[in-house]
């Protein structure tokens, strides 16, 4: 699927072009009274400008208007049934100005269009990266583990086949499933020992605190990160936390965060704990497979290991990660 899809975004020119080749050669085949049919050819200009630019949409109009005159001085007898041959030529010039005229306006249209949706985007980005930094401030152990654990969940996500945009979505989306931690006591957050009851059900609510920060939002990003707050604590057999979901009613954004978070929190060190080696890690988090886990996420993360040790030594504090545990 993918290599189809990248197949044609490096021949859409191509395809374009022969597209109106032939509707050209159709049109002029087909067709009796020629001339009332030269605003078809608006269409692909149109359809040209508004996905692809300026660029293919000059270059479509251009190659529309060579093609139609070719047709033209080639069948000049049918052209000239219904009009003088100073009407036809004036006429065929006045269309393919604005042919062309249309074209680059579309195209420009179109790409200021893309622009303001690319920096609509880059500021949804740039929040999300602000309130990820905020989490930061409250727990130390959290800045490389963020960008560790988004880089894993998206080569889960491409492991999993899924659409490459919703893959980069996850990926920025990620780094907010423990923006709630904000809202839980620095003697709670940052206690050094084991939490007693009462202290670790007010860590689990910062997956609610999370979602609540993040509801309400438009955009596919915020509606994402919104789920992933939520829900990377459920487990597969629905004893997880908040809501207690279970197999798939949990988003798969959050099956596959919980796998991605737990795999780098394991292989990292921690104030009460040493980092565990690969082997270990990977063990242990197929041993929860079916029970803490999605085995099918299980299954994907495994088909990644080279790629994932890839990521743990890219993002290294210096002395994390030395002292595993054997």
């Amino acid at each position: 699927m993918k290599n189809r899809e990248r197949w044609l975004i490096k021949n859409i020119e191509g395809l374009v072009i022969l597209t109106i080749l032939i509707s050209v050669m159709l049109l002029n085949y087909f067709i009796y009274s020629k001339v009332a049919f030269l605003n078809f050819y608006y269409l692909p200009v149109i359809i040209g400008g508004y996905y692809l630019g300026r660029r293919l949409a000059v270059l479509g109009a251009f190659f529309t208007i060579l093609m139609v005159w070719v047709f033209v001085l080639a069948n000049l007898e049918t052209y000239l049934l219904h009009s003088t041959k100073f009407d036809l030529y004036f006429n065929l010039i006045i269309w393919a100005g604005f042919l062309v005229i249309t074209g680059w306006v579309i195209g420009q249209l179109a790409e200021k269009l893309r622009e303001d949706l690319i920096a609509s985007n880059n500021l949804r980005l740039e929040i999300t990266q602000r309130l990820s930094r905020a989490a930061e401030f409250k727990d130390c152990d959290t800045g490389l583990h963020i960008l560790r654990m988004s880089h894993i969940a998206r080569l889960i996500a491409d492991a999993l086949d899924v659409d490459e945009e919703w893959a980069e979505l996850i990926f920025h989306a990620a780094p907010m499933h423990d923006v709630g931690k904000i809202g839980i006591p620095d003697k709670i957050l940052l206690k050094a020992g084991k939490l007693d009851p009462d202290e670790w059900e007010v860590m689990k609510s910062h997956s609610s605190i999370g979602g609540e920060i993040l509801s309400g939002g438009t955009s596919e990003l915020m509606k994402m990160s919104e789920a992933i707050a939520m829900t990377h604590h459920e487990k597969w057999d629905g004893s997880g936390y908040p809501e207690g979901l279970k197999g798939e009613n949990i988003p798969l954004e959050g099956r596959i965060v919980a796998v991605a978070d737990v795999l780098d929190a394991l292989t990292s060190i921690r104030p009460y704990k040493k980092a565990w080696p690969m082997e270990k890690a990977i063990a242990q988090i197929e041993e929860q497979s079916g029970k803490q886990f999605d085995p099918k996420v299980v299954e994907a993360l495994k088909n990644i290991i080279p790629d994932i040790l890839a990521i743990e030594s890219r993002f290294v504090n210096q002395g994390e990660k030395i002292e595993v545990l054997t």
